[in-house]
């Protein structure tokens, strides 16, 4: 299944690379781990296979909690301020996935005081063709996406296991699944759907 781009919320992929290997499991020479650099890779490769995208472009936060959610969700994402943003053992391994896209020539954007969803969501309306959007999902990918008309896909693979948007049905179901990491009153007053 071709798609002209495929848009990547990087934070969240490698998130979700971190947590889906044991740190123990892949080191470099000199002992760092770099379970989320061989997670988000594996992940990228299983997208490229399948897709087949003439463009990627991976987005990221360069803000975590911004400033203009919190003023409307005080709560945001309180749950990250008690364990620290980033997990130690993943802060280094960030710049190295950075370089390593930079590599292979996959552009990676991030705008300061916003999530990669918010520059996702930016680029939406400049680009044509059949776009697929690869994420973990957030209240507002499930506002952007329900109000254009897209749905979500869940796409399991061997090694990679991600969310794709495509145009369709509304994609409040799985937001109200993914929500409660976030703190946001509503998600958390529903539970799990």
């Amino acid at each position: 299944m071709a798609a002209d781009w495929l848009l990547i919320d990087g934070s969240s992929v490698m998130f979700r690379a971190f947590f889906g290997i044991p740190v123990t499991a892949f080191k470099a020479p000199d002992g760092q781990p770099v379970n989320a650099v061989r997670g988000f890779l594996d992940m990228l490769a299983r997208l490229v296979i399948d897709r087949k995208p003439r463009a990627i472009l991976v987005a990221t936060d360069e803000d975590w909690r911004p400033k203009f959610r919190v003023d409307v969700i005080p709560s945001y994402k309180t749950a990250r301020l008690e364990r620290g943003a980033m997990p130690p053992e993943l802060q280094p391994q960030e710049p190295i996935i950075r370089e390593v896209l930079a590599a292979i020539g996959v552009e990676v954007v991030g705008s300061d005081g916003f999530e990669a969803e918010d520059v996702i969501a930016s680029l939406l309306p400049k680009i044509q063709g059949k776009v697929e959007i690869v994420t973990l999902g957030g209240v507002t990918f499930g506002r952007m996406t329900a109000q254009r008309g897209w749905r979500w896909s869940e796409q399991h693979h061997r090694r990679a296991s991600c969310v794709c948007l495509r145009r369709g049905v509304s994609a409040l179901r799985h937001t109200l699944r993914t929500q409660l990491a976030d703190c946001v009153p509503l998600m958390r007053a529903l539970g799990q759907q």
